[in-house]
């Protein structure tokens, strides 16, 4: 599987993400271009998926293009997401991601509404079939993970 760095924006500020510093050295998203060049080179060299990475990928204002073109071309899009996006985008995502890996962080990390947020997408997602993989950050502050237990659960 071949990363894709759609965007390195974020609608969070995490303080263990690597692509925070990044973002200052590349402010702009993947541009139309370049990922069709990247896309022909993805099907020339048979790579059977994508990760769609950042920041936060669903940013990206072109993302689901990208995605859709992805899945045409028999590369399989896994998502990579906090899952904080817009709802209206849940069913053009669940139809032609394979995977959404959702780093689903401390509750404490979460304000309310973000927290309202991601449950919000997490239950579209789940209701729409998708499949959902949970990943998570150990850092020395958050290293409990009971509530990721009740998560995998609940979706």
């Amino acid at each position: 599987m071949i990363n894709v760095f759609a965007t390195y924006r974020c609608n969070l500020s995490c303080s263990y993400c690597f692509a925070s510093e990044l973002q200052r050295h590349y402010p702009d998203d993947m541009g139309t271009e370049a990922f069709a060049r990247l896309l022909q080179w993805m099907k020339k060299a048979g790579v059977p998926a994508a990760g769609f990475i950042g920041g936060e990928p669903t940013l990206h204002p072109r993302l689901p293009v990208m995605l859709e073109a992805s899945k045409d071309a028999g590369i399989c899009p896994v998502l990579f997401t906090n899952g904080l996006f817009d709802l209206k985008l849940a069913e053009r995502l669940a139809a032609c991601v394979s995977n959404f890996v959702i780093n689903y962080n401390d509750p404490a990390v979460y304000t309310s509404r973000q927290s309202a947020t991601l449950h919000a997408s997490l239950e579209r997602l789940t209701s729409l079939g998708a499949r959902i993989t949970f990943s998570k950050n150990f850092t020395e502050e958050f290293k409990e993970y009971d509530y990721l237990l009740d998560g995998a659960d609940r979706y």
